[in-house]
């Protein structure tokens, strides 16, 4: 092989990957984490008091119910409260495209920022369910930008090496400092920073090129569909049934004094599932994790359901349908839920970045409303009455999205993101991905390359694994 001569090799263990973890990354991934920490409070919050039914939450925003003889927030106030704060969502994604195409992603974060503080004030003084679901409205604006600004630049930002580790990062909350440059610098040599750079320019570069014609053009069209998958897959997996509505079904399910205890533990599932991924993602893939996570996931509903679906089940599948609930969560964390970030941040071009993630974003964002808003007609007995049951509906949406995505998700690791764009340029078949290795023969090629040039000294092997 000549010399200079650039080519995937031996996947790094664990502690060689960290290697790469500087203190700046890592002020990065956490800083960027913090972003989404709001919208999951909040989230949780509202979550935990509907089950609860809080005296003074319900009281307040809530209906007297002359049934039970209490106030409580009825089916149709629960499904607009809870996925009418999308539409603000939606908007922010949106707005959010513009603004970091126009002025930047630092930009877009302090705007995030400054939108969050406006929520969070309407809902602490919220005297009315209209004036909190106002407040809701505009806190998850603040999200909206977020989910199209944060996996974008955490992309960029992140070595290849630690990319899945950084785009799947969302509430890693460690406090470190720098104290000179040298710090910030860390173990690079001096062709390490003229290759980054590089790569940083051909980025600026290209950037705000793109129109909107581009991003279903012949090009690109491969690449939108497959940042639509991961972001549409990751919400109509059923997760909103376990993250926002399972206290109330263990409360259905006659488990009334442990329904928080058990939110609660499913939480704690999830943010172990979450931090498993960051130490598995860069070494096993993106691939493998997504398939058994979604089979899995569609199993541990298949079982919730069915028990759900026995006259009166005893006390010991009652406990195995919460175990199950919790499973759940834990696969959705270690799985579609930090992943589907990491495929919109890796797969979408330079030129079209912001649009594409808008466009995928949006979907995502639409199905979540549609999740949220039936899901109250789909569990309560006053109208659908389906319960558990719900979990063959999902359940068999989740085998589905698992086999959706073994025909359109390609394996990305190890791979720069310049790399992912000569993949997808070369037409090589997705599922090929892995098996493909690129080399160019002269880093000046690949400077080349990186700036649009003729990449006539860059070659494409297929080999299989």
């Amino acid at each position: 092989m000549a010399p200079g001569a650039v080519t995937e090799g031996p996947s790094l263990s664990m502690r060689e990957q960290f290697l790469f973890f500087t203190p700046m990354i890592a002020f990065i991934t956490i800083y960027m984490a913090l972003c989404a920490f709001n919208f999951g409070f909040d989230v949780g919050n509202f979550a935990g008091v509907q089950a609860m039914q809080r005296p003074a939450f319900a009281k307040r925003f809530g209906r007297y119910n002359d049934d039970k003889d209490l106030y409580a927030l009825p089916s149709y106030l629960s499904s607009i409260m809870t996925s009418t704060p999308f539409f603000g969502k939606l908007v922010g994604a949106i707005t959010c495209g513009s603004v970091s195409e126009r002025w930047g992603r630092k930009m877009a974060i302090l705007i995030l920022a400054c939108i969050s503080l406006v929520g969070v004030t309407l809902q602490t003084a919220a005297f009315s369910a209209a004036q909190f679901t106002v407040g809701r409205v505009v806190n998850f604006a603040m999200t909206g930008f977020c989910i199209v600004v944060v996996p974008i630049y955490q992309a960029e930002c992140s070595p290849k090496e630690l990319r899945g580790l950084m785009n799947s990062t969302i509430q890693m909350v460690i406090i470190f400092g720098q104290t000179s440059l040298q710090r910030l610098r860390g173990k690079l040599t001096e062709n390490d920073i003229r290759v980054e750079m590089a790569e940083i320019q051909a980025d600026h570069a290209n950037a705000s090129k793109g129109d909107w014609s581009e991003v279903f053009d012949s090009r690109n069209r491969l690449r939108t569909i497959t940042a639509i998958i991961a972001m549409f897959e990751q919400q109509i997996t059923g997760q909103a049934f376990a993250n926002q509505y399972s206290a109330i079904f263990y409360q259905q399910n006659g488990f009334v004094k442990q329904a928080f205890l058990f939110t609660v533990l499913a939480n704690v599932a999830g943010v172990i599932g979450t931090a498993g991924t960051w130490f598995v993602v860069d070494s096993f893939g993106r691939r493998p994790i997504l398939l058994t996570g979604g089979f899995l996931m569609g199993a541990f509903l298949y079982i919730v359901a069915i028990v759900s679906k026995v006259p009166d089940p005893t006390y010991a599948a009652r406990q195995m349908m919460v175990a199950s609930m919790c499973l759940f969560s834990a696969m959705y964390c270690v799985s579609w839920g930090p992943l589907s970030y990491v495929v919109l941040g890796e797969v979408t071009s330079a030129r079209v970045k912001e649009k594409t993630s808008l466009i995928a974003c949006s979907i995502s964002i639409l199905t979540t409303f549609v999740t949220s808003f039936t899901l109250p007609y789909l569990l309560n007995s006053d109208y659908a009455g389906l319960g558990g049951k719900v979990g063959f509906i999902y359940g068999s949406i989740c085998f589905v999205m698992t086999v959706v995505a073994f025909l359109f998700v390609p394996e990305m690791k190890d791979r720069t993101l310049e790399e992912v764009d000569k993949l997808f340029e070369m037409k090589v078949p997705l599922r090929k991905f892995k098996q493909t290795r690129i080399e160019v023969l002269d880093p000046d090629v690949k400077e080349a390359v990186l700036h649009g040039g003729d990449a006539k000294g860059a070659s494409v092997h297929h080999s299989e694994a």
